[in-house]
């Protein structure tokens, strides 16, 4: 299944490089059903995160179409767009961190 997910991940990075040539948008993960029903993948976006994972939901029906051509698959998964929060939630626990630190000296 990781083999999938990463053949599922690297497509769609090439098929929003092409629908969002103007951001900069990155696939952080993908993670695909064993039973290829669907997919979730998580993206991180520097412009309006919110406004491109509306446009990324709604361009996902045509994005399932583009990977049934790309791969091989016996059925090829819906796809469902998450926004990645791991680097906010990172530096969330860093300053915690930190705060605890000064407090302690």
């Amino acid at each position: 299944m990781e083999k999938v997910d990463e053949l599922v991940g690297h497509e769609i990075s090439k098929l929003l490089l092409k629908l969002f040539a103007d951001q900069i948008i990155t696939v952080t993960n993908v993670e695909v059903s064993k039973d290829l029903g669907f997919a979730k993948v998580w993206i991180s976006a520097l412009n309006n995160p919110e406004m491109t994972i509306i446009e990324c939901q709604r361009e996902g029906p045509a994005m399932t179409k583009e990977l049934s051509k790309k791969l091989e698959l016996r059925k090829h998964p819906k796809i469902r767009f998450y926004l990645d929060n791991s680097p906010e939630y990172a530096c969330k626990i860093e300053s915690l961190i930190e705060e605890i630190h000064k407090e302690k000296k």
